[in-house]
This record gives structure tokens, C-alpha cells and sequence, in this order.
């Protein structure tokens, strides 16, 4: 009885520690949709958590520039006291503060507050980039591993038909190259799941890098992608103004230009007020006031009469307003030939979609009429292999396809603004 009870304890033991071992694997295991993993994504990503960290301190750029400078308290020491007729002079303490010339504060906060909503802009960019960036390692993952559940499942029906072929010949009714045949293709099979597999790690390992997960991470993709059949409307420039890249670089041309304003209120006179305490000892003989301490109110101008620096600080501000203004333009024109592409893309992926549906359906049905004439009376197995393997490479033509769709639908999201909405539901 005894060793029963063990066995029996151990067996328990074994499976709960199993058990727990599924557990503890699940956890590291990722598995979920596309958009999911996109809103994980946002969370995670350093780049556009780069992005959201230049924004918050863009903002705070704006609190500096409208600040006064820091007043200035001095003390000075006489070694050798100044000798006045109320007595001589032991110490001086000074406190001054400088203002600029009206309107500059004003003028610098609005080129900064500009700056920080082009900024802002920047991370929503990053942030619909960061859509399209993902499809790119995704869609071929989901690609990978539907072709390689298609092989597996060819593999066993290669077997089953082999299992047939071997039973024919064995009653002498088909010759044993029909069985060969068989292992030719299964072991293809075979090679490229191996094949495939490789492949597959590199995007996983892309993808973790996306996701701001250790590079070994496991995770699952979906099963499913839906195809969209929205047709895509022609579309102008003018569809493009609205997009956080073109508004982003037209808010920077517009901030270099608020900089010019500020830097013509820098070229003006700043005003400084401050005040002198002279501590002074008592005299060395009785007179009016010995002793009494000295206050001097005090006025100062800046003069900038240097004005070569704030020519060449204008001309720097102007330039670079030109140059945002034509990479806006430049991303303008890359945005309408990208859209073109991308929706080139979908209309040739679309029509290889439906024409490879209708060769699959036909395909299934020859393969099921030829798998019964060979049942029936064991001839054509070449023909039935082949039939088979068209089947297949179909197959495998569809979800390279859909690969292709759900990436030119990524760009195109991008290019038009769409993916950001996805993000925020």
C-alpha cells in the first residue's frame, strides 16, 4: 500500500508543480490584439516618452522666459575706511534690479509658449508614428505564424494521404513512387517551418524593442485580422494641413518669427533700479550726524550699442523660419506621393485578395474530387499532390498579402491622421 500512496503523491506533486509552472510561464506571455498592444506601447516607448519629456520641459522654457532677471546684492568692506565728516566709511551693501525694455518678457513667453505647442505636436507625431512603426513588425509575425500552422497542417494531411498510399501499395494497386512522393513534400515542409521559424525571431525581437520589453519576451499575436473594405478617397493638399508633422513644423516657423520680436525688445535699453547702505562709524571728534549710516537710491540703463549680435541673432531666427517653412512645404509633397503609394497598395493587395479567395475555393474543390478519384480508384496521386500543393502556395500567397494590406493601412492611417483615434477610444 505504501508504494501506491507514494506514486499516487508524487504523481500530485508532479502536476501541481506543473500546474504552477503554467502559471508562472502565462504571466510572461503576452497575447493580445494589435491595438492593444499599440496602447501598451505608448505607455512604454522610450521614443515617445522622449517626446512627451522635450514637451514638458518646452513648457517650463516658457516659465523661465518670462521671469525677471535674478537682483543682484554685492558687499563691499573698506580695508582702509574712507574718512567723511560724519566719519569714516566701513562697509557698503548694494541691491540692484534690472527690467527689461517694455513688452520684451511678453515677447519671449509668446515664442516660447509657441515653441512648447510645436513641441506638443511633435509627441502626438511620435505617437502616430509609433502606430505605423508597429505594423511593420507585427503584421509579418502574424504572417509567419499562420504560414507555419498552414505547413503543419499540410504535413498531416501529406501523412494521411501517405498512410493511403501505403496501404495501396502493399495490395499492389499503386507503385511505391506514390509513397515517396509523399516524404519529398512533407520533409519541404519541414525544412521551411525551420525556415520560417528564424525568420520570425528577429521581428519578435524588433517588436520587444518597440514594446520597451526584454528582447526575449514571449508574446502572442491574434488570430484574426480583420480586412477593411472602405474605399479610399482622392484626396488634395490641403488634407494634410491638419496633421501633427505640418502643423508642428509651421508652429516652429512661426515661433523663429515670434523670436525676431523678441529679440528686436532685447536690442532696446534695460532699466535697473537698486540702493546703496554705507555703514559708517562715528566720527573722531563731536560733530552733526557723526556716525549715521548713508542710503543712496540708484538708477541704471543698459546701453546696447553692440547691435551687430542682435542683426546676426534676427537674421538666425529669420533663416531658420524659411527652413521650417519648406520642410513643411518638403512634408507636405513626401505626405501626398506617400498616400498615392499607400493607396496604390491597397487597391492592388485588394485585387489579389478576391482572386486569391476564388483560386482557394476552386482549388478545395478539385482537391476534394481528386482526393475521391484516387480513394476510388487509386490513379492521378501526382496530380492530387499537386493540386494539393497549389492549395498551399495560395495559401501562403493570401496572408503575404494580407501582410501588405494591414501595412500600407498603417501608412496610410499615419499619413492621414487616423491611428490617433484608435489610441484614445
Amino acid at each position: 500500500m505504501r508504494p501506491e500512496i507514494t506514486t499516487n503523491y508524487i504523481s500530485m506533486h508532479r502536476v501541481a508543480i506543473s500546474l504552477l509552472l503554467l502559471v508562472i510561464s502565462s504571466i510572461s506571455v503576452y497575447s493580445q490584439t494589435f491595438d492593444e498592444y499599440y496602447k501598451i506601447a505608448l505607455e512604454n516607448n522610450p521614443e515617445v516618452k522622449a517626446k512627451y519629456y522635450q514637451f514638458e520641459a518646452a513648457l517650463e522654457r516658457v516659465n523661465k522666459v518670462n521671469s525677471l532677471p535674478d537682483p543682484t546684492l554685492s558687499f563691499g568692506y573698506f580695508i582702509s575706511p574712507v574718512e567723511t565728516r560724519v566719519g569714516p566709511q566701513r562697509a557698503k551693501i548694494s541691491l540692484s534690479q534690472m527690467f527689461p525694455w517694455f513688452g520684451t518678457l511678453k515677447a519671449k513667453g509668446d515664442a516660447a509658449a509657441i515653441a512648447a505647442d510645436a513641441q506638443f505636436l511633435e509627441f502626438q507625431n511620435a505617437k502616430s508614428l509609433l502606430y505605423q512603426k508597429l505594423a511593420v513588425y507585427y503584421y509579418p509575425i502574424y504572417e509567419l505564424d499562420k504560414k507555419i500552422s498552414l505547413l503543419e497542417e499540410n504535413i498531416s494531411l501529406l501523412k494521411s494521404y501517405k498512410k493511403i498510399a501505403q496501404i495501396k501499395f502493399e495490395n499492389g494497386k499503386v507503385p511505391l513512387v506514390d509513397v515517396l512522393r509523399t516524404d519529398l513534400l512533407i520533409n519541404k515542409s519541414e525544412t521551411e517551418i525551420e525556415i520560417l521559424k528564424n525568420q520570425e525571431a528577429p521581428l519578435r525581437a524588433g517588436f520587444n524593442s518597440i514594446m520597451d520589453w526584454p528582447v526575449d519576451t514571449t508574446f502572442q499575436v491574434s488570430d484574426t485580422v480583420i480586412i477593411s473594405e472602405n474605399d479610399v478617397k482622392l484626396i488634395s493638399d490641403s488634407t494634410f494641413y491638419n496633421h501633427s508633422k505640418i502643423k508642428s513644423l509651421e508652429l516652429q516657423a512661426a515661433a523663429s518669427e515670434a523670436e525676431i520680436a523678441a529679440i528686436e525688445a532685447q536690442s532696446k535699453p534695460g532699466f535697473g533700479v537698486g540702493l546703496d547702505y554705507v555703514i559708517v562709524d562715528k566720527a573722531s571728534m563731536p560733530v552733526e550726524d557723526s556716525g549715521k549710516d548713508v542710503i543712496m537710491p540708484m538708477v541704471s540703463i543698459s546701453l546696447p550699442i553692440f547691435g551687430g549680435k542682435y542683426k546676426a541673432a534676427k537674421n538666425e531666427a529669420r533663416a531658420m523660419s524659411n527652413s521650417y517653412k519648406e520642410m513643411r512645404q518638403q512634408a507636405i509633397n513626401d505626405f501626398q506621393s506617400a498616400y498615392y503609394m499607400s493607396k496604390f497598395e491597397l487597391t492592388k493587395v485588394q485585387d489579389k485578395l478576391d482572386l486569391y479567395q476564388k483560386q482557394i475555393s476552386h482549388l478545395k474543390q478539385m482537391l476534394n474530387l481528386q482526393y475521391r478519384s484516387y480513394a476510388n480508384n487509386s490513379e492521378n496521386f501526382e496530380e492530387l499532390l499537386r493540386i494539393q500543393q497549389e492549395l498551399l502556395d495560395y495559401q501562403i500567397l493570401q496572408l503575404e498579402v494580407i501582410k501588405e494590406y494591414k501595412i500600407a493601412e498603417a501608412e496610410l492611417d499615419y499619413y492621414l491622421g487616423n491611428n490617433l483615434d484608435t489610441a484614445t477610444e
